[in-house]
């Protein structure tokens, strides 16, 4: 206290002084309550991994040493209560993760079928949505401007979870009609394995200055700070939703912005290929820098990441165009693309190969799992055009490839708006 009066700063009460001493000792009794686990004082390591974890519930090393306590204990319950929270926050160590696999075995004929779809409900159950949506009703001035958001995440990037669950909670009110969102994942802070060549090419064609970050029609949403606009970025899973309200007025905005293209997209999936066809017309910019872009996604890829997100949607796996970075436009004009989906698998996984063999930080890692397999029926296509000097988008269109019952979509920028 003396301390911080001398720096004449506000002094802390003695409540906050005590909490601050328990987080610090909480760190520090959890790593000798490990050490005690390893060295198999199990009495010992219990006491202290216990104190821990009172204090701060969050920390893997600790709970999956407790799941793993209870175990040998033979309170599979106890086990459990530990073990799953642990896997979901995808960085389990690995006697934890393998912990909750016996468990699960013994209970199911020595099968791990199921597994997966526990750990879903699970997540489900223990991580909900902090934002409840309310659906968009379009208002009279709504225009025939379909809305593109662009996000660069990662799944190991703790701020990340708020501008993901914010984004995801905007799908939800929006709508495919209104709100298009792409996300292009990063190797930042971690080595992300939904990353690839194409979507950090991107990231380097925005030039941000990390993750998250996220525009909106080619420009950012922003947030204000001390009385001042800045760029919006991240946050925990509580800031998601201070940061969902600006995601709402920006694109609201954009909602009544008259698209400067039309565009009429054709895409169909016949076995392991993509073939989308865009027609652009109508464009009200005479700007030289002009280009289309043509995005594959998988809809939604199940991975947890270090950031605790299970579920991650819209995630962009190939663009098209010339050396994969979209067709240069000039006028109305008509553009064909064709998605080989097994050569982009194997595209991703030579990368995710590469990666490991020479990662970026120079420190050698495995991947828990590599993202690199596509899955046909979960497929979309996004395609915009875009003004590759100013950033501005044009106009974007949307295309959900089902290929049951229909082998072929058709879509168009929404038409008849006024």
């Amino acid at each position: 206290k003396a301390s911080y009066a001398k720096r004449k700063g506000p002094v802390p009460s003695d409540e906050e002084l005590i909490k601050r001493f328990k987080q610090s000792r909480a760190t520090r009794v959890g790593m000798l309550g490990r050490v005690e686990f390893k060295l198999g004082k199990n009495a010992a390591a219990q006491r202290l991994l216990e104190e821990s974890y009172a204090v701060n519930p969050n920390v893997p090393a600790v709970s999956g040493a407790l799941g793993e306590l209870a175990l040998k204990a033979g309170d599979e319950a106890k086990a459990l209560n530990y073990l799953i929270p642990t896997r979901l926050t995808g960085k389990a160590p690995e006697t934890s993760a393998a912990a909750l696999e016996t468990i699960y075995r013994k209970n199911h004929n020595g099968s791990l079928d199921g597994f997966e779809a526990m750990l879903d409900t699970e997540y489900r159950k223990r991580f909900p949505s902090p934002i409840q949506p309310v659906a968009f009703k379009p208002m009279e001035a709504r225009s025939d401007r379909l809305v593109l958001a662009e996000v660069f995440t990662g799944s190991g990037c703790p701020p990340c979870v708020g501008a993901d669950l914010a984004f995801e909670a905007a799908m939800e009110r929006y709508g495919t009609k209104n709100l298009a969102v792409v996300m292009y994942h990063q190797h930042i802070p971690q080595p992300d394995p939904m990353s690839n060549p194409d979507t950090q090419a991107r990231y380097k064609f925005y030039k941000p200055v990390g993750v998250p970050t996220y525009f909106v029609d080619g420009g950012p949403v922003m947030c204000v700070e001390d009385g001042k606009p800045v760029e919006c970025s991240g946050d925990n899973r509580d800031g998601a939703k201070d940061i969902y309200g600006h995601i709402q007025l920006t694109v609201d905005r954009e909602l009544v912005s008259r698209a400067e293209a039309q565009l009429k997209v054709d895409a169909s999936l016949a076995g392991s290929s993509v073939k989308v066809t865009a027609a652009v017309s109508g464009v009200k910019s005479d700007s030289k820098d002009l280009k289309v872009q043509v995005l594959l996604l998988e809809k939604e890829l199940r991975y947890s990441g270090e950031n605790g997100i299970r579920f991650h949607p819209m995630v962009v796996r190939a663009i098209g165009g010339e050396k994969d970075d979209g067709f240069a436009l000039a006028g109305a004009a008509s553009f064909d693309q064709t998605f080989d989906l097994d050569k982009i698998s194997a595209g991703l996984k030579s990368h995710l190969d590469d990666y490991e063999a020479h990662p970026t930080r120079g420190e050698p890692f495995k991947f828990t799992e590599k993202k690199d397999r596509i899955d046909p029926s979960k497929l979309a296509v996004v395609v915009f055009v875009q003004d590759a000097k100013s950033k501005r988008v044009l106009q974007s269109a949307y295309v959900d490839l089902n290929p049951q019952p229909a082998p072929h979509v058709t879509t168009e920028s929404p038409a008849g708006s006024k």
